[in-house]
């Protein structure tokens, strides 16, 4: 049975969008088959932070910030800008006592990310 060229290049087509897909995924930091953990950061200003900028626990990547939102209807000054982040390692947990700074670290490379500090037992 011979395939016309509709049919040939239909289905490159399809193969190269699905590639495009899946590589602007890669390299904007997302898994490609879940299972990260996400949590949720409350601060009174973002920092500067944006999405895909980089978490830190002690120094070592291990996640994206995936959105930045404010809550223009927050009672709470502290809690104006609300930072989705994730963590990629299954074997990392963050507990309740763990300490989130949003920021950047010099002026001219206007480089952001959220370091978050916990004590390990």
């Amino acid at each position: 049975m011979r395939l016309s060229r509709e049919i040939i290049t239909g289905v490159i087509t399809l193969v190269a969008v699905g590639l495009l897909i899946a590589g602007v995924n890669f390299l904007k930091g997302n898994s490609f088959f879940g299972g990260d953990q996400v949590y949720y950061a409350y601060f009174p200003s973002s920092g500067g932070v944006t999405p895909a900028a980089s978490v830190y626990i002690n120094g070592v990547d291990v996640g994206k910030v995936l959105e930045v939102e404010i809550l223009p209807h927050s009672k709470d000054s502290l809690k104006m800008v609300k930072i989705t982040f994730n963590i990629s390692d299954d074997k990392l947990k963050l507990t309740e006592g763990t300490k989130i700074e949003a920021g950047g670290i010099d002026f001219f490379l206007s480089t952001t990310f959220i370091d978050l500090c916990r004590e390990f037992s």
